[in-house]
């Protein structure tokens, strides 16, 4: 049974199941075959439909055919970028001493006492 760890080949021996439980669990890395086969020997169930399930319970981290995601390579010029940032933060601070110009006019408003 090429794709499966021995352990779990070695635990499936004396069971009778259809090559579509191989075929799932070597989706799975050699821990997790290992938990998998045992769960299923545990519940007397060894059936695709349960390595199925337990494929799908199975984190990304524990499957052999998930592809671990690449860090994105930054588009353009690193330089280009600091300055674009630069002029965006520039922007937020404008935005941001309006906004607070605003809110000290209309909250001294508010706050100042009618009739005096």
């Amino acid at each position: 049974m090429h794709g499966i760890c021995p352990k779990a080949v070695e635990l499936l021996q004396d069971h009778q199941f259809t090559p579509d439980v191989t075929r799932l669990l070597r989706k799975m890395k050699s821990a997790r075959q290992i938990e998998a086969v045992e769960l299923m020997i545990a519940a007397n169930s060894i059936t695709a439909s349960h390595a199925d399930a337990l494929l799908k319970a199975t984190p990304p981290e524990q499957r052999s055919d998930v592809k671990q995601p690449k860090p994105e390579e930054p588009k353009g010029d690193p330089l280009e970028q600091i300055v674009r940032l630069e002029r965006e933060m520039n922007q937020v601070q404008v935005k941001y001493k309006d906004a607070r110009k605003t809110m000290v006019r209309n909250c001294s408003i508010w706050w100042w006492p009618r009739g005096i």
